[in-house]
């Protein structure tokens, strides 16, 4: 998933990303390899990406109403411009003349077709919300649990004096964390 964020394939800000136009991975098909990347680490408990655009996500949902994608979502100059020709277009002519540069834009990609490996692609729509946390990214609260489970206690030898030290900070680490769990938290 790290070299995925990494690639031209997506652009954006961290934690929400869309789809870039990379002719070379267009060519090479790695937009359809990435999309089938993703399907086949969710299927298999892997990474998931964490890293789509909420409007990158409504749009594999299915979630028409609520896209609402505006013109800072879009990182490449290039096509910053043309969409925002769109934007400005006053008649239909114009309208048309500025679809045309774009019209191909996410069919040609693939990356939808290898979302759809192993019945990923049609398990999202059924499942939004389940799917929402993996494929976007969800800041959360940290909390005295979740503190607690980032680390895991290895203490020394039984019977040293290192291990009667140890053991005497263990239930002050945990009485810490429930007096900010009480403090800080509902």
């Amino acid at each position: 998933m790290e070299a995925l964020i990494q690639s031209p394939m997506f652009e954006g800000k961290d934690g929400k990303m869309n789809l870039g136009l990379d002719s070379t991975a267009l060519r090479e098909d790695r937009y359809f390899i990435a999309g089938r990347a993703i399907a086949v680490s969710l299927v298999h408990g892997g990474p998931p990406p964490g890293f789509f655009a909420p409007t990158l996500y409504a749009f594999l949902v299915g979630e028409k109403s609520s896209i609402k994608p505006v013109l800072e979502d879009i990182a490449d100059a290039d096509l910053y411009e043309k969409v925002k020709k769109l934007s400005e277009c006053t008649s239909l002519d114009d309208l048309l003349h500025a679809t045309e540069p774009l019209q191909d834009y996410l069919a040609n990609a693939g990356f939808v077709e290898g979302l759809n490996t192993l019945g990923v692609l049609n398990a999202i729509p059924m499942h939004p919300d389940s799917f929402r946390p993996l494929m976007c990214h969800e800041p959360c609260a940290l909390t005295a649990d979740i503190m607690d489970h980032l680390f895991h206690i290895r203490l020394s030898e039984v019977g040293s004096n290192k291990r009667r030290a140890e053991e005497r900070v263990v239930p002050f680490w945990r009485d810490y964390l429930q007096d900010v769990k009480g403090k800080y938290c509902s």
